[in-house]
């Protein structure tokens, strides 16, 4: 596949963006393995919860056309403090195995694959290996449980 990082910008969110990064994530993290099973409502009425309250603490970056920086690629959502901490990264389904995702988490870390300290994931999806392999990632979703506690999450 072709490389695109050349014809990329990475840049911080605009309050555009907002919408399209909540809905992919929503929508993306879905199928994946921990939550696959789950019922659609309880997934959907915790997950916009959780989505939201990170969203509103987190960074988020994303890889744009360089021209057009309406037109994304994709997004990293990520925080620097305590741990560097990786919530969700993605790419558009035409942009994908083409550089775009190691180009955002480059970014976020300020580093190059296998320079990066210990860093953890708060989410486990498809791309989870890579970052394990290639950023000395560790899964910790335990580290969601502060968020839930900050968001107050309802129980039920």
């Amino acid at each position: 596949m072709e490389k695109i990082t050349s014809v990329t910008t990475i840049r911080k969110i605009d309050p555009d963006d907002y919408s399209f990064v909540f809905s992919s994530w929503l929508r993306s993290y879905r199928q994946a393995f921990p939550v696959r099973n789950m019922p659609s409502q309880l997934y959907y009425d915790k997950q916009k919860q959780i989505i939201e309250y990170i969203l509103s603490r987190a960074d988020i970056h994303i890889a744009c056309n360089a021209e057009d920086h309406g037109q994304i690629f994709g997004w990293v959502c990520f925080e620097s403090r305590p741990i560097h901490t990786i919530h969700f990264v993605y790419t558009k389904q035409p942009y994908r195995q083409m550089g775009i995702a190691n180009a955002l988490l480059i970014t976020a870390f300020d580093c190059k694959p296998h320079e990066a300290s210990v860093t953890q994931a708060t989410h486990e999806t498809k791309f989870y290996k890579y970052l394990m392999g290639n950023f000395q990632m560790i899964l910790n979703p335990y580290y969601l449980w502060e968020i839930y506690a900050n968001a107050k999450l309802n129980e039920n």
